[in-house]
């Protein structure tokens, strides 16, 4: 009883410390995050949301809770002014087809019929139009798309011109063209590769130093790919939910932002958990890379289908 009585003190410390240290970096995580969203709109890097994003909130959903098609005829501009679509955004009023948009938060909306809804919007930002149409298969409802599209500047911003003939781009004509765009693809590609990188490295420097360097190079081929792919997986979640968690903080939504940092956190912390257990435990180099791996892509896949579910809500 004497022994159990002198570790139960050294047990309370560790749980404060470790307490201490999830805390710690919950908070710094949190910080790194909105300080880069905070950086990015000071510079010009991230625009509050502008004309797409209000087109893409305006859309709304085709089924009712139990998954049947409810087409898109009803939802025409007075019933999304009702209902106030696109309010977790902003407040976004509603016109009809031949009504202009005059910005961001005006949408004019053309049903065309309960397979294909448009809409227009004009942009603050780039003084275009911008038209989004969506259109679900006449046959199959559970399965459409959503078509892109822009007007030449000083064109009426009228949801009557998202139609099919002029909407046809599967994504919005200037995406990932300004220097912003470019210099965010080329960080997330750093650091999306610096890993990989590294672990590869990893395995060929242990592969050198043995004489039977076939037979090592076998051993260290599977946890190498399992590693690739788990920090692939893993990697483009947390970006994931680093970009949704952004988009709940220009909508207002401290609560849900907060929730997406930190899973995108919980991600890479399950990486680096299993990379400093099996290191202090011992673990041979491969084993230690391959776990990592595993725990990276166990961690990455749910939060990968969230934030890829996000886009069909």
């Amino acid at each position: 009883m004497g022994g159990s009585g002198r570790s139960q003190p050294a047990d309370t410390s560790s749980r404060r410390r470790l307490a201490a240290v999830v805390a710690g970096c919950l908070v710094g995580w949190f910080i790194l995050v909105h300080g880069l969203a905070a950086i990015l709109r000071a510079t010009g890097g991230r625009p509050g949301p502008g004309a797409q994003s209000s087109l893409e909130y305006a859309w709304p959903t085709s089924r009712d809770s139990s998954g049947r098609f409810l087409g898109y005829s009803r939802f025409d501009a007075a019933e999304l002014n009702r209902i106030q679509q696109g309010k977790d955004l902003r407040d976004i009023r509603y016109v009809g087809p031949d009504v202009p948009s005059s910005g961001p938060d005006v949408v004019s909306v053309n049903v065309l019929d309960d397979f294909t809804w448009g809409a227009a919007a004009l942009s603050d930002q780039t003084d275009r139009c911008y038209l989004l149409l969506k259109v679900t298969d006449r046959e199959r409802p559970q399965f459409g798309t959503t078509l892109h599209g822009w007007l030449p500047k000083g064109a009426p911003c009228l949801g009557a011109s998202a139609v099919p003939e002029r909407v046809t781009g599967p994504d919005w004509p200037d995406a990932g063209s300004d220097s912003s765009s470019v210099l965010e693809n080329l960080l997330v590609g750093l650091l999306l590769l610096g890993p990989v990188t590294g672990g590869i490295a990893w395995g060929v420097v242990e592969v050198a130093k043995v004489p039977d360097r076939g037979r090592a190079a076998i051993r260290w081929l599977g946890p190498v790919a399992l590693f690739v792919i788990g920090w692939w997986m893993a990697g483009g979640a947390a970006f994931g939910s680093v970009e949704e968690s952004w988009n709940r903080l220009d909508a207002g939504e401290a609560a849900g932002s907060f929730i997406w940092s930190t899973l995108g956190l919980a991600v890479l912390g399950a990486g680096a958990i299993a990379f400093i257990v099996t290191r202090r435990r011992g673990f041979d180099p491969h084993k230690t890379l391959g776990l990592t791996g595993l725990a990276l892509l166990l961690a990455g896949l749910p939060v990968a289908f969230m934030v890829a579910a996000t886009s069909f809500i």
